[in-house]
């Protein structure tokens, strides 16, 4: 169905999370895209010191929020610079070795870096059967677990950053500063790339920076899929507290302890509903070509419904960053090729 519906690839999906939490945080759009500018600027800082990096040029918040020929509108409200570049050919590596062994072959005290736990868990994978969009149950247990093994907190940090809603969100579960630093190695938009092995060069960058400015705690989050699967990794100067490295790793449960209930698919609807998320894919010309919406029935069901892009206004109600349309009611019709098709009221 999501293949049907062309909402099918991450670029498609991660902008379901970020017009939902946008309204979820009680943000217009514009405030929202505010935002993303502005950490994605900071982003792109670390970039620019990176001569790791692929990209080497700090760009400004408004030189990446501003569709422009170079800057094309990928997935409202994603321009190119917000998401990440797959086309790009990286690798790192990391060795690995006990303390015992790291001593024994003379390694300085000061170059060695210590592994203090980590803890991962998922979404499903079809995104229509997860609870809601406002937040991922999966990413909270991962991070909560992060803070427990770290309970003073992290130095720096180091954000997953494929798309802008996921440093976002792992902020505010963090509870870090709005204009906290938020990655070491550049993100994926500018310094790493997806299917590139982002991490593994994050954890090099982590390293190198700890080993430069010592300290105690330094967070890596990482998360691949469409907000799908969730790991962190603390690290540290300082030798792990065995309490800390006994923490469970596999933070499931925790997870599937946090959801909500997730809603039943109702693909067979025809009536009322009201805006839970949606996605507006752009072409390659900059317009908005086609898009759908995710809605929820009068009795809390969920149905997808495809937008005609034909209604102009109800499409630039949706692209517009004075107010937010997720809550907005309407309606949904069940066309001859069985899918669901989404009328404005």
């Amino acid at each position: 169905m999501a293949v049907r519906h062309g909402i099918m690839q991450p670029v498609h999906i991660y902008p379901l999370y970020e017009n939902a939490t946008t309204a979820a945080w009680g943000m217009t759009p514009g405030e929202a895209l505010a935002e993303s500018g502005a950490t994605y600027e900071r982003i792109s800082q670390a970039a620019a010191a990176n001569p790791h990096a692929w990209g080497r040029k700090a760009f400004t918040a408004d030189e990446i929020v501003t569709a422009t020929p170079d800057n094309r509108m990928i997935c409202w409200p994603y321009t190119k610079r917000m998401v990440a570049n797959n086309t790009v050919n990286q690798a790192g590596a990391v060795l690995l070795t006990t303390l015992a062994e790291a001593r024994r072959l003379g390694i300085p005290a000061d170059r060695i870096i210590h592994v203090h736990g980590g803890a991962a868990a998922a979404e499903p994978m079809d995104y229509l059967a997860r609870d809601q969009y406002t937040h991922s149950v999966a990413q909270n247990a991962v991070l909560g677990q992060a803070m427990r093994i770290a309970p003073d907190g992290f130095d720096r940090v180091e954000l997953y950053s494929c798309f802008p809603t996921v440093p976002k969100m792992a902020r505010r579960t963090l509870g870090l500063a709005a204009d906290a630093p938020l990655s070491v190695m550049g993100g994926l938009s500018f310094a790493g790339a997806g299917l590139n092995c982002y991490m593994l060069q994050s954890t090099c960058a982590m390293v190198r920076s700890l080993r430069e400015r010592p300290a105690a705690n330094a967070l890596l989050y990482g998360q691949g899929g469409y907000v799908t699967k969730h790991h962190a990794m603390v690290i540290g100067c300082e030798p792990a507290d065995p309490a800390g490295l006994m923490l469970p790793r596999d933070q499931q449960e925790a997870a599937e302890d946090m959801r909500g209930e997730v809603p039943a698919f109702a693909g067979g609807h025809a009536g009322p509903a009201t805006i839970e998320t949606f996605s507006i894919v752009y072409d390659r010309d900059g317009a908005p070509a086609y898009g759908s919406v995710v809605g929820r029935t009068p009795d809390g069901a969920r149905v997808f419904g495809k937008i005609d892009m034909a209604d102009r206004d109800f499409v630039a109600h949706l692209l517009s960053l004075d107010r937010s349309p997720i809550g907005d009611q309407g309606r949904v019709s069940v066309a001859d090729d069985g899918l669901q098709r989404w009328h404005a009221d």
